[in-house]
Parts: structure tokens; C-alpha cells; sequence
């Protein structure tokens, strides 16, 4: 018999991504990929 044990990290300074998205579409803000860099902009 073998048991798995999962253990699932909740960090509670990681952001939902869902949640971030919809944060940044609200104040009419995007993020690119530019050079391996994310950079947040105002939408156009």
C-alpha cells in the first residue's frame, strides 16, 4: 500500500490571475511582453 501526500502551498502574497487581469482591464490598463519584461500600459 503507498500513500501520496500532496501538499498545496497557499501564498497568500500570490495574485489571483484572473482577478489581476480584471483589476487592470477596470483601470484601463494591459500588459505586454516586451524584451522578456512585462510592462503594464495604458490600453489603446
Amino acid at each position: 500500500m503507498c500513500i501520496v501526500l500532496v501538499f498545496v502551498v497557499n501564498d497568500n502574497n500570490s495574485l489571483n490571475k484572473n482577478f489581476y487581469s480584471e483589476l487592470l482591464h477596470i483601470i484601463g490598463l494591459t500588459t505586454i511582453q516586451e524584451s522578456g519584461k512585462k510592462i503594464i500600459r495604458r490600453k489603446k
